[in-house]
């Protein structure tokens, strides 16, 4: 191999499966602006992240997911990622969080770097 030779690394992209659960978001004490925001995927994790609220927007403290599964090109990778969210209520009743998920996954052949930046989450309130 020449010094000038570059190997290009395996790109792949994969849509993730949609997911179903319960999003609950209770105050912290007095402090309406302070939240605890529990998510719960059916067959999957629970996750218990903080949040601060301001006006109509929510925003919530880096977490982790541990259940992210990813398959493809005969491969399963069962990994753990760093998600970023923030979002917006639309008219008093509907919550759309949208999400950035960062993390790394290997196998005993590969290595793989995970990242997806438009990965959006609805919920309503009951």
């Amino acid at each position: 191999m020449f010094e000038d030779d570059t190997i290009e690394t395996a790109s792949y992209t994969v849509s993730l499966p949609n997911e179903i659960g319960q999003l609950e978001i209770s105050a912290l004490g007095d402090d309406k602006d302070s939240v605890v925001v529990v998510m719960n995927t059916m067959g999957g994790e629970v996750v218990v992240t903080h949040a601060l609220c301001e006006d109509n927007k929510i925003f919530l403290r880096d977490f982790t997911k541990n259940t992210l599964l990813f398959t493809g090109d005969s491969i399963t990778l069962k990994n753990e990622v760093r998600v970023q969210a923030s979002g917006q209520m639309y008219e008093d009743n509907t919550l759309i969080i949208n999400m950035i998920y960062d993390g790394e996954a290997e196998t005993s052949e590969r290595a793989f770097t995970i990242h997806g930046d438009n990965i959006r989450m609805a919920a309503i309130r009951n």
